[in-house]
């Protein structure tokens, strides 16, 4: 379920930035420009002005409006802050990839949420990132985002996409596709002597069609295991289960399991894990586990988990582009396009059963 970003909250981050970069006394919008831009009332915008003339960062002056504190301004190299957007920008509990916070940071950079303005106006966006160094777009979906993307597109502000679906052109992107991913997945598992394979998922849906589309991870991982196996294989021989109901599906095979791998995102891990532990099962000696971007042993017993590397692919090109167009403050030349083949990090949780019956 998705989580809003309290537009109070959005009101002192955008201060705090303006802070951040500000070097003396600057003037910040009135209560008036803050309800236009983030569309609150003045109380909401008064009271998040006031929270920072508390803290002594504001200074109100009779008749003349709210100025920064010039002492509460660190009197050290500033470094810049990247902007995060992530999917739709809405959605306040949306997880972030840790190699992409990673990357922000060892570029000498800071990191911080963005999230679109309930307006729905891109000029509103535009201004509230004016005080920030770059943007970070990661999304699957550009249909409900193109009208801001043409408008950043105009500005001096830095974009970079980072996406899986072809990114529409004309913009910095890395691109590191889904279907491909379901390709590598597939060729890992059979070159393992796996077929079946328990996708798990962190999506409402509970409906396998609903992930069984043209580029999906999940349609291209079937289209390959089928062509890997010939006539044997089917597509019920894999199936997908979404994390709330893994216990319910466990429970049903209880005695007779079905699959001899799992796949899940990092993220999951902790909870996949532990449903596993709670039935029984023992990973790699009943299941073997893949992971989506690089998970810890702690979670597995002390194994080095096999893993799909997105730290060492995707974080290098991140981490170039900032070099690049933040720390150099390079714009010029060519856009900045990083195409992303997913590699498969070996290591303990995925048994090797080649010869075994499947």
């Amino acid at each position: 379920m998705t989580e809003l970003m309290p537009e109070y909250m959005r009101i002192r981050t955008y201060l705090f930035n303006l802070i951040h970069k500000s070097r003396g006394e600057l003037k910040i919008p009135g209560e008036n420009e803050l309800c236009r831009l983030f569309n609150v009332s003045r109380v909401t915008a008064r009271s998040a002005i006031k929270g920072l003339v508390d803290d002594n960062y504001l200074i109100p002056r009779r008749g003349l409006g709210t100025y920064i504190n010039a002492d509460m301004i660190q009197k050290k190299l500033s470094f810049d802050t990247i902007g995060v957007i992530s999917g739709n920008g809405k959605d306040a509990l949306s997880p972030y990839r840790p190699y992409l916070l990673e990357a922000i940071l060892k570029t000498g950079m800071n990191y911080q949420p963005v999230y679109l303005p309930d307006s729905g106006k891109p000029e509103s966006l535009l201004e509230l990132t004016r005080p920030l160094g770059g943007i970070i777009w990661m999304t699957v979906d550009f249909s409900k985002i193109m009208k801001y993307l043409e408008l950043f597109r105009k500005s001096d502000i830095p974009l970079l996409l980072i996406t899986e679906i072809d990114p529409p052109t004309g913009f910095d992107h890395i691109l590191s596709p889904r279907y491909d991913r379901g390709l590598v997945i597939a060729d890992y598992f059979f070159s393992k002597g796996h077929t079946k394979v328990l996708f798990v998922h962190n999506d409402p849906s509970t409906d396998q069609d609903q992930h069984f589309f043209p580029d999906s991870t999940y349609s291209a991982f079937c289209g390959r295991m089928a062509e890997l196996s010939g006539d044997e294989w089917k597509t019920e021989d894999s199936n997908i289960v979404s994390a709330l109901n893994l216990r319910k599906k466990l429970e049903k095979m209880k005695g007779k399991m079905p699959f001899s791998s799992v796949y899940s995102g990092n993220y999951l891990v902790p909870y996949v894990t532990r449903e596993l532990a709670k039935a029984g099962l023992s990973i790699p000696g009943d299941l073997s586990y893949l992971v989506f971007d690089t998970s810890d042993p702690i979670f597995f017993n002390g194994l080095k988990p096999d893993a799909i590397d997105k730290e060492g692919t995707v974080k290098e090109a991140v981490m170039e582009w900032l070099a690049r167009r933040i720390v150099q403050k390079d714009m010029s030349g060519a856009y900045f396009i990083r195409n992303i083949k997913d590699r498969v990090l070996n290591g303990e949780t995925v048994k090797n059963r080649k010869g075994d019956l499947q």
